[in-house]
C-alpha cells in the first residue's frame, strides 16, 4: 500500500504510544515466531525509515520487564539492488526473556492465523526448555508444529538440532 509514498516525515508533536493491544496488533502484522537451533527467537522487522516505532517498542519492553528482557536492535544494509536498509528488533537470547515475551502475549485477544504460530512456538519452546527436542519424538513433534508455522518470515530460523 505505500509502494508509491515518498514522505515519510511525521509531524514534529507526533508521539508514539505502545500498549499491550497495540503491539499485538503490529506482531500479528509484521511479527515472525522463529526456531533457531535449540532456541526460540521472536523478530520485527521495519524499514530504517520506520527503525524509531521498533525502538519505541523496545522500550515499552524494558520499561515492562526491565534489565530481564534482552533485546536486540539490529541494522542491516541492503545486500540486493532495490533492497532498502532495514532494522530488526530480535528477542530469543535467553530462555528468560522467551518466557517474559509469552507472559505478555498469551493472554490477550489475537485476532488473526498468527495466533497458531504463537501457540506452536510456546509448545516448541516449552519442548526446548525442558531438553525434550533432543529424543527422536521431540524431534518429530517440533517437526510437525514448525511444518504448520507461517514460515515464510525466516526460513533460515527453521532448523532444530541437538
Amino acid at each position: 500500500m505505500n509502494k508509491a509514498r515518498v514522505d515519510f516525515k511525521l509531524p514534529e508533536n507526533h508521539k508514539i504510544t505502545i500498549t499491550n493491544e497495540w503491539l499485538l496488533g503490529f506482531i500479528e502484522g509484521e511479527g515472525c515466531f522463529g526456531v533457531n537451533d535449540v532456541s526460540v527467537n521472536f523478530t520485527l522487522a521495519q524499514t530504517a525509515v520506520n527503525r524509531d516505532i521498533l525502538v519505541h517498542i523496545k522500550d515499552y519492553l524494558v520499561s515492562l520487564f526491565g534489565d530481564n528482557m534482552i533485546i536486540s536492535l539490529i541494522d542491516y544494509k541492503p545486500n540486493k539492488l532495490k533492497q532498502n536498509p532495514y532494522t530488526k528488533l530480535y528477542i530469543g537470547k535467553s530462555n528468560h526473556t522467551a518466557f517474559l515475551f509469552i507472559s505478555l502475549l498469551k493472554d490477550l485477544s489475537w485476532l488473526s492465523l498468527k495466533r497458531l504460530d504463537f501457540i506452536y512456538w510456546v509448545i516448541i519452546y516449552i519442548l526446548v526448555y525442558e531438553g525434550k527436542h533432543i529424543p527422536p519424538e521431540g524431534k518429530d513433534i517440533i517437526g510437525k508444529l514448525k511444518s504448520k508455522m507461517g514460515i515464510q518470515c525466516n526460513i533460515n530460523n527453521q532448523e532444530i538440532s541437538q
